[in-house]
């Protein structure tokens, strides 16, 4: 199974458009892919993501923080950048 990130590039939203996403986080089990996916978080995600003790829940936290960062940035065509003090912010056009 792929990842989101190989599903899509730009993703166009008209104004009357509603899109619903479900993540299936179960079945994202590449070791390469959540390790990449381990690489897009913050000091601060990645310390917070491997505090929790139930396997489970360190593995829905990452697959939710990246499909959510990954998702917004395809909307507006742009790369998700980390900035000052690990806050997002979309950087210039890609």
């Amino acid at each position: 199974m792929r990842g989101f990130a190989d599903l899509f590039s730009i993703l166009p939203l008209e104004s009357n458009d509603i899109h619903i996403w479900i993540s299936r986080a179960n079945r994202i089990r590449q070791t390469d892919l959540l390790r990449r996916y381990q690489d897009l978080l913050t000091e601060d995600e990645r310390l917070k993501q491997i505090a929790y003790l139930c396997p489970k829940k360190r593995h829905y936290t990452l697959i939710t923080r990246v499909f959510v960062r990954d998702l917004l940035s395809r909307y507006v065509n742009m790369s998700p950048i980390l900035g000052d003090l690990g806050r997002i912010h979309m950087a210039s056009r890609k």
